[in-house]
Formats: C-alpha cells, structure tokens, sequence
C-alpha cells in the first residue's frame, strides 16, 4: 500500500508555501468547533506557527491536515510527518491526527501498537520543499480513520460536481 504521493503531485496545480499555509489556518479556523465537540474538552491553539501540533493541553495533542478537493477514498492512505508521530509517541498525552477531505472531518487516534506497521514514504511537495529533501512521513490508511463530521467544504474552494 502506498502513499502515492508523487501521483498526488502530478495533479495539483502550482501553489506557494503561504497559500498553503494561510489555507491551513484558513481550515483550523473552521474546524477547530468540530475538534473541540469530538474531544469532548477545549484545546486551545498552539501560539507558535512552529509547534510541532495545531492543538495542545495538558491531556492531548491535535493536528490537522487539509487534503483540499480530495475525497477520502481517493488514495488508500493519508500521511503524517513522521517528526510528529514521534514526538507523540513519546508523550503522555493522547494524540490525535485530524484530517479534513471534502466528504468530511475524520481523525485517526494513534495506537502506539502501529508503530512500526504503518508504511513510511518519503514525501516531497515540490512547490513547497524545492530547497529542501521532503520528510519521511507515516502513511495512515484511510479505512482506519474514523468519520467525525461533514463539515463545509473550506470556504475556498469552489466545487462544480
């Protein structure tokens, strides 16, 4: 099972790192009512653009990815850097990996029984890491997430189906 994630690359059209990223906080904003109704307890933002996850308290680590135009059965697997599934591996915290398709919100709850299962792939987005050698990243099979919420489509995107 692989991430194809260089057939992910070949069908995107060119976009910048701050398009990237001001879609990405565009997305939190949106789902963060959802996260908080599906953890059952607030989680505050992280202030820091760095830190390592979007969400934290003292009981729980949250990310979330956007996958924009893409519905969740349209590859097998999602990914997660896997600086960020170590660094929660190693935390006493429960750690949760939200991913938002246009079909909905779904979350993946790390298990720490797949370390070590899950397939790793080198994931490189040429329009963001053109300087850089990409990251290893975890490949999340898309049948092991859990369906939280059909959320609107982010308010960027235009749809014509």
């Amino acid at each position: 099972m692989s991430c194809n994630a260089t057939d992910r690359a070949k069908g995107s059209s060119a976009r910048t790192y701050h398009q990237d990223y001001d879609n990405g906080v565009r997305s939190e904003k949106e789902c963060h009512p959802y996260i908080e109704t599906y953890l059952e307890q607030p989680i505050p933002p992280t202030e820091n653009r760095y830190s390592k996850f979007d969400w934290v308290n003292k009981t729980t680590l949250a990310e979330l990815k956007t996958r924009s135009s893409i519905y969740r059965e349209r590859y097998p697997t999602t990914y997660v850097n896997k600086s960020k599934w170590d660094f929660a591996l190693k935390s006493e915290r429960d750690a949760f990996f939200f991913v938002r398709f246009s079909d909905g919100l779904f979350v993946y709850k790390q298990d720490a029984a797949d370390d070590g299962v899950f397939e790793i792939e080198h994931v490189r987005n040429a329009n963001r890491d053109r300087y850089t050698r990409g990251n290893p990243c975890i490949c999340i099979p898309v049948d092991r997430l859990q369906f939280v919420d059909h959320v609107p489509p982010p308010s960027n995107e235009v749809r014509l189906d």
